[in-house]
């Protein structure tokens, strides 16, 4: 049985979930579109989890770069952190905003 292959856009990719996302699906053979600040994050211990990866730089707070990231996209999974979850501030209420309101547009 073939199972299908998706494009799928990981917001957070470099944290300590995101990484592991992008490890898994890629895997399993799905493509990946990411939205990073820090492209230089995407080297070391965990490079090949970014392995063939869509690379965006930005900020999910620019709902252009938000827009660039899904465009063509199957599926979206946030893994966007915050350093104080009690208070999550701009990038996870904003971010969250741009992310719907983009996948909103692009159906």
């Amino acid at each position: 049985m073939t199972t299908a292959r998706h494009t799928i856009a990981v917001f957070g990719a470099t944290g300590r979930t995101g990484w592991r996302i992008c490890e898994y699906a890629g895997a399993a053979g799905h493509s990946l579109s990411l939205l990073v600040r820090d492209p230089a994050r995407l080297g070391g211990d965990h490079a090949d989890a970014f392995s063939g990866a869509r690379i965006t730089t930005g900020d999910v707070l620019n709902a252009d770069h938000v827009d660039a990231t899904i465009v063509g996209v199957d599926a979206i999974i946030s893994a966007l952190g915050s350093d104080d979850f009690r208070a999550p501030g701009e990038t996870l209420s904003q971010g969250m905003l741009n992310i719907v309101a983009a996948a909103q547009r692009h159906g």
